[in-house]
């Protein structure tokens, strides 16, 4: 009994506790991304190296083109959206349009593949060609509505004889950048009336067949201002310059209001008595004009800008559109 006493009075190993936690979800941890850049590293040398056993199967004259390529590269160009040569782009002057043929001659040293030149140089001479045609074809035009400027100024005078004095103060000539409309004053102030840039009323309708007419073409247009050498006064703040200048606006104003497209005209310049018709009389009115050059479309105004000229003449037709609403409502 005593002992059994004692087995119970002894101290009980108190057992540990353990806790288990359970995480849910599967899969494998994060390895990390260096494997990612090792086999990228892998793959750009394995594209290297099939490169270059390509190359080495070539023929030496496809290697030379390649190498040509890469020296000499091409610019697009808008109007075929084929790559021309850089000179083509940078300076038309280096290039002979007359035989087709660049003026080096293709002194072939061994660094270019000569035919890859004949092939630009055969693209080059083909949109030359093209801009000439459209060059001409402007100029042609150019030409027509001269004349038909001239055939509305006589009918004007048929049906109105006191216009006919008016008329025999203009000139319209032909010149090497275009045609320009000269009209100069006579002793009657019939364009402008004295020291004023505000137009006579037979001028403006002179002026508005004149604007119809330069606005169904796709050339610009410069306005050119100038006085006589009789002077406002000698304290005068307003002097030939501003007449001049005001006087060449005045004729901006007027004839885009009513049918130059926006844009069209690109120069508005007044020279006071600068530029007199008759230098050895500076006192003459005739030295006092406005002159309207409408200038011709060179070849090089249509290389490598055809995108924009398209653009420009959507721009122009939808323009002339809309005024000849407005015309037909009574507007301008």
């Amino acid at each position: 009994m005593a002992e059994e006493l004692d087995d119970e009075q002894k101290p009980k190993k108190e057992q540990p506790i353990i806790i288990k936690k359970v995480k849910g979800g599967g899969g494998h941890g994060h390895h990390g991304g260096a494997w990612k850049v090792a086999y990228a590293d892998f793959v750009t040398a394995m594209m290297a190296f099939f490169l270059v056993m390509w190359i080495l199967n070539m023929s030496d004259e496809t290697k030379k083109g390649i190498a040509n390529y890469f020296s000499q590269p091409g610019v697009f160009n808008f109007m075929s959206g084929k790559a021309l040569p850089v000179e083509m782009k940078l300076s038309v002057t280096n290039y002979d349009y007359a035989i087709g043929a660049s003026k080096s001659n293709y002194k072939d040293d061994g660094s270019t593949n000569k035919k890859g030149e004949l092939l630009q140089d055969s693209a080059v001479k083909k949109v030359y060609q093209e801009a000439q045609a459209k060059s001409d074809f402007s100029k042609k035009r150019l030409e027509e509505t001269k004349n038909q400027i001239k055939k509305d100024l006589e009918d004007i005078v048929s049906n109105q004889p006191d216009m006919g004095k008016l008329l025999n103060s203009m000139k319209i000539i032909s010149t090497q950048e275009g045609f320009r409309i000269e009209l100069i004053e006579s002793e009657d102030n019939m364009f402008f009336e004295r020291g004023s840039p505000a137009f006579t009323g037979l001028a403006r309708e002179v002026l508005t067949k004149i604007a119809r007419s330069i606005g169904k073409l796709r050339n610009y247009v410069e306005i050119e201002g100038h006085t006589d050498s009789s002077p406002f006064g000698t304290n005068a703040s307003y002097t030939n310059w501003e007449l001049s200048v005001d006087r060449a606006n005045s004729a901006r104003r007027f004839l885009s209001n009513e049918g130059l497209w926006d844009g069209q005209i690109i120069s508005v310049v007044g020279f006071a008595d600068r530029k007199p018709i008759r230098p050895e009389s500076p006192l003459d009115k005739t030295n006092r004009r406005i002159s309207i050059l409408v200038k011709n479309l060179n070849p090089e105004d249509f290389i490598g800008s055809e995108n924009s000229y398209s653009n420009l003449v959507k721009n122009i037709d939808s323009s002339n559109t809309g005024k000849e609403k407005n015309l037909k409502a009574g507007g301008k």
